[in-house]
């Protein structure tokens, strides 16, 4: 997963400190819920697409 990551320069969104210590992750976000439903919130609203997902559905 750290190889595909930076291989295509993509965020790796993981439980796993560790994985995103290793040399080859660029982009990493640690995800603290264990529900999936939180999950998505935590993500959307820690990288602000929840407001402009939000705003483009007219909520």
């Amino acid at each position: 997963m750290a190889n595909e990551s930076a291989t295509e320069s993509r965020i790796l969104l993981t439980f796993d400190r560790a994985l995103l210590m290793r040399k080859k992750v660029i982009y990493g976000y640690i995800i603290r819920s264990k529900d999936p439903a939180l999950q998505l919130v935590e993500v959307l609203t820690d990288f602000a697409f929840l407001r402009d997902a939000c705003m483009a559905m007219g909520f």
